[in-house]
């Protein structure tokens, strides 16, 4: 949760319009349902002239692995809204896990750390996430008064029944289970602080400096028992799994300072490599299935300085990678530090309060934005999971008295006059993220498109493929989107779209027929738009995006020189294109059988027909060898014609040596970083 939360953020997804009158519809079985008056089909204008055209071809050679799904981390607004009367939290459960709502299948539950019941209240409401200790009165302040009294050290006991208090957090614990009695089954456990007793500072929300860490140096095996025992007792008693536990969140930021808004705690590199250590260890010991997820850093960026310096070991303890993208920059590098080393990763966390000009239920552009947030995080992470940080936001912190932004995708009072009689807001991000949790459901697979405002998702079972396509401009887009890809287009085939504007909310529209292997519409301005097109599926492999008879350059993005042989006829540099030098073509041949995104491939030189190969560092061209590993390749794009490679062996990336521009510049390999040296531009030969 980004520390929004005064300068940073408390995570808050955007903001909600209320739709009166409005009753959930149901389509067929085969169907997601969507939004209200399913039964009002509206014609899309295809008629008018001087529109812009854009041509979209989707990929299903590119496979994502199986979706997950989506959801939200619950904490604060699950702390407050927990506790409010039935009629209301189950209609705010109903519109995030149900499949008339958004049809959320993930929740993230909060294991609160807890401030001292002596602590002045200080934090955002909700923010103070009850603990699952207690502390016996004898180490209390005698007769309830703290003067001259100081609080005895080390007085938990994770052994002593005595010293937990499991009717804690009733209140999230109530939305742990309408979630999962909605059909919710994918849960995740994660930790914000230890409990104030564990902490340096004696406060949940960090240290007095920023910067330092606040577990206490001989605090890691109890910290790791207290998360462990609550994952356990929670399972058993409530009968829900948990696949992981991400003990840390947002380790590495300066955000989280004494008494701040919110829990929260500093981890360096090291010390967050010691705790998921101990919370492995003590998963073990308790025989737990759950496997450990991290670090959830803030951005792609802080997520790959923690990685880079993590062992093998704490690597290897490690069963899924977390990853926010509050900042976006270094997407692509996550990427592949989940492919080199085979984990899967979520994009665990994220909201945005910008766009528009501040709080309004009704303004598109906060939806705008947050589907282009959508739409390049998975596009360009490859995510398994996309979790909203706090789905349901506090209305009266968001108004122009306040933060004046949109963050949530509802908007509630958090501290109502009348708890039984709370107006519900949905805003424009709400229904947008109904154009994805929607349609593209978990199992289905995220396929490539050349078009960065489209994502597009297989559905093999049903033989279908969505495709979003986000407008953001304000002017109406004609697209054609090309589905030559597929080895099978029915004549039957057609689309069917739900759009979500300004004055739609996820509104089907009337079918469109396929004509000619191609979807061919007019999109609103300032709209998201889910086409579910029926009858396509499987690969044509004679139309792809890379195909195995062809010939290419590979060109260093950083210097536009592009992949060549050195004097010595083995070592790889880089050169200066030129079109008739056989020694710059390559092919790209597939050694595995499958599509997905993590087939391996062998570069072959053309002119000698031996295969670009890793020795010590340096790439080389060597004699082909199927059993080499050193010569297989993964690749990893996202639809725009650049590649990376990365090499099966070590798990590092084709790199030009010093991000260099020179003439025989040598290119070897390198831990993944989103430079552009490691980024390649894949083009057939001679164009």
């Amino acid at each position: 949760m980004v520390l929004r939360k005064s300068k940073k953020v408390d995570k808050k997804l955007i903001t909600c319009s209320l739709v009166t009158g409005l009753a959930f519809g149901v389509l067929a079985p085969t169907t997601s349902k969507v939004f209200a008056n399913d039964e009002t089909v509206n014609k899309v204008n295809i008629t008018q002239e001087n529109i812009t055209q854009e041509k979209i071809k989707l990929d299903p050679s590119y496979q994502h692995a199986p979706f997950d799904g989506w959801g939200t981390a619950l904490a604060w607004f699950a702390n407050i809204t927990g506790g409010w009367p039935d009629n209301i939290k189950n209609e705010l459960a109903d519109a995030l896990y149900s499949e008339s709502g958004l049809n959320f299948n993930i929740a993230r539950y909060n294991i609160g750390g807890g401030d001292s019941s002596e602590t002045i209240p200080y934090m955002r409401k909700g923010g103070a996430v009850p603990g699952y200790w207690n502390r016996p009165a004898e180490y209390g302040p005698p007769n309830g008064s703290t003067e001259n009294w100081t609080e005895q050290k080390n007085w938990w006991n994770p052994e002593t029944p005595e010293h937990w208090n499991w009717s804690a957090d009733a209140n999230q614990r109530w939305w742990l289970q309408a979630a999962k009695g909605r059909g919710a089954d994918t849960f995740e456990a994660f930790s914000n602080s230890a409990p104030y007793f564990m902490t340096q500072s004696g406060y949940v929300s960090g240290n007095w400096n920023p910067w330092d860490d606040n577990l206490k140096p001989d605090q890691y095996e109890n910290f790791a028992s207290y998360l462990t025992t609550v994952v356990g007792h929670l399972q058993q008693d409530m009968d829900i799994e948990f696949k992981t536990l991400s003990p840390i969140n947002e380790p590495n930021t300066g955000f989280w300072k004494a008494k701040g808004k919110q829990e929260g705690s500093n981890w360096s590199p090291a010390s967050q490599a010691k705790i998921i250590n101990e919370v492995k260890k003590q998963l073990d010991e308790k025989r737990l299935s759950t496997s450990v997820s991290g670090m959830d850093e803030t951005s792609p960026g802080h997520f790959r300085h923690d990685w880079d310096q993590y062992d093998s070991a704490i690597r290897n303890n490690i069963g899924r990678l977390n990853v926010h993208t509050y900042n976006t920059g270094d997407r692509i590098a996550v990427r592949d530090i989940a492919k080199g080393t085979g984990k899967p990763l979520w994009m665990s966390e994220n909201d945005l309060g910008h766009g528009g000009d501040g709080q309004n239920h009704e303004d598109i552009r906060p939806g705008l934005a947050l589907s282009e947030r959508i739409q390049a995080d998975i596009q360009q992470l490859e995510p398994k999971a996309w979790v909203a940080w706090q789905a349901i936001e506090d209305e009266v912190n968001m108004d122009p008295q306040h933060e004046n932004s949109n963050w949530g995708l509802m908007q509630v009072d958090f501290a109502p006059k009348d708890p039984s009689n709370v107006k519900i807001n949905k805003n424009k991000k709400y229904y947008t993220m109904g154009n994805y949790s929607k349609f593209i459901r978990p199992g289905d697979q995220v396929i490539n498109s050349n078009n960065q405002n489209t994502l597009a998702a297989i559905d093999s079972k049903n033989n279908s493929v969505v495709v979003v396509y986000t407008n953001s401009s304000s002017e109406e887009k004609s697209i054609n989107v090309d589905l030559s890809g597929f080895e099978s287009v029915n004549e039957t085939s057609a689309a069917t779209p739900y759009v979500t504007s300004a004055v739609d909310n996820v509104q089907k529209k009337e079918e469109i027929k396929i004509s000619d292997k191609t979807l061919s519409t007019v999109v609103q301005p300032q709209s998201i738009t889910t086409f579910v097109i029926s009858g396509v599926s499987g690969v044509n492999k004679n139309n792809i995006f890379l195909n195995t008879h062809d010939k290419y350059t590979i060109s260093s993005v950083n210097s536009g020189k592009v992949l060549d042989k050195g004097l010595d006829g083995k070592s790889i540099v880089q050169k200066t294109y030129d079109r008739d030098k056989e020694s710059q073509q390559w092919s790209i041949q597939k050694v595995t059988n499958g599509y997905s995104t993590k087939e391996y491939y062998k570069i072959v030189d053309t002119a000698s027909g031996n295969v670009l190969g890793v020795e010590n560092g340096s790439a080389v061209v060597q004699k082909d060898d199927e059993s080499a590993v050193n010569q297989k390749w993964m690749l990893s794009t996202y639809g725009n014609q650049e590649y990376t490679f990365i090499n099966a062996q070590s798990e590092n990336l084709l790199d030009v040596s010093g991000e260099s521009k020179e003439e025989d510049a040598p290119v070897g390999v390198w831990k993944p970083n989103a430079g552009s040296n490691q980024v390649w531009k894949v083009v057939k030969a001679g164009i």
